[in-house]
């Protein structure tokens, strides 16, 4: 029996060695991963984190490309502009507007010249009004302040005073108001 339990050491004897060996070649190959992990993965993550930038900043650029381009300064103006013109085809009625303003304030419009223009830079109709007028200057100053208030599309273009005696109280004046209407229906 003392022959058969030698063998059997030796060999366990030899396996705990082997195990040994095997412990240790695992402990190292452990502890490698471990460095790898902590040295390795910060720049995976770094990486990944800048490639994920890259790639919203790509989208925000592919989706700023597509949209329209913003318009310039000057086309906003315009379309501001545009937007405040009165409508086509409306002269005569603002006109009536006009006179009504006139007779509430004291001012007398006898006779006037009209006419359309077609503005054809800025695509747009001018409806020119001019009236002679005598009244108080009280008088013609509310009179185009009140046309100006009502009709926002409009603008004082010409006003000339004349008065023959410093002691008079009624001047002559010549008004010029242009309507800026639109060239269309939009």
């Amino acid at each position: 029996m003392k022959n058969n339990l030698a063998p059997t050491l030796l060999r366990a004897h030899l396996f705990l060695r082997r195990l040994d060996a095997l412990m240790v070649t695992a402990g190292v190959l452990l502890a490698a991963s471990a460095a790898t992990t902590l040295l390795v993965l910060p720049m995976v993550r770094q990486h990944a984190q800048n490639a994920g930038e890259e790639l919203t900043r790509s989208r925000e650029d592919t989706l700023a490309s597509t949209r329209a381009p913003a318009p310039s300064e000057d086309e906003q103006r315009h379309r501001e502009f545009v937007a405040r013109l009165g409508q086509p085809g409306t002269g005569e009625q603002h006109l009536k507007t006009m006179f009504s303003l006139a007779s509430k304030t004291g001012v007398s419009l006898q006779q006037g010249q009209y006419r359309y223009v077609f503005d054809a830079h800025g695509a747009f109709w001018r409806y020119e009004a001019s009236f002679p007028v005598k009244a108080s200057y009280g008088a013609i100053r509310a009179f185009t302040s009140r046309v100006l208030m009502a009709l926002p599309f409009a603008a004082l273009e010409e006003l000339q005073f004349q008065r023959d005696a410093v002691e008079e109280d009624v001047v002559q004046a010549r008004l010029r108001f242009v309507l800026y209407l639109r060239a269309d229906g939009s």
